[in-house]
């Protein structure tokens, strides 16, 4: 028994100095900062163009409504594009013209979709 527990204590001593030793490796390859060279290689906080199949508009008041995106990009412009709403796992659709189920949940997931769980 007293051998079991010197032994599990050399492991959590050599678990330990693994640890450390591979933080400080960790550290030593990004240079102790966050890993990018210059501000210059920074990825940008913002979108720099849209997304495939949405388009170009010059303000937010121009979005389309109803399950679309709606998004700034870097220039001042907005991107606007249609989206597929879905329930969310664990609900279906519940078509628009049936009311609510007995004993059931219903939500609206967008304009269009309203979702059922339970009944």
């Amino acid at each position: 028994m007293k051998n079991e527990v010197e032994a599990m204590k050399l492991s959590l001593r050599i678990l330990a100095l693994v640890t450390v030793i591979g933080l400080a490796g960790c550290n030593a390859t990004t240079g102790g900062s966050d890993g990018f060279a210059s501000d210059e290689s920074r990825p940008s906080a913002e979108a720099t163009a849209c997304l495939a199949g949405d388009q170009s508009i010059e303000s937010e008041s121009m979005c389309l409504h109803d399950d679309a995106a709606c998004y700034p990009i870097a220039d001042g412009s907005w991107c606007t594009g249609p989206r597929v709403a879905s329930c969310p796992m664990g609900s279906n659709p519940l078509p628009a013209e049936l009311p609510c189920p007995e004993k059931a949940r219903c939500f609206a997931q967008s304009e269009s979709l309203q979702c059922v769980i339970g009944g």
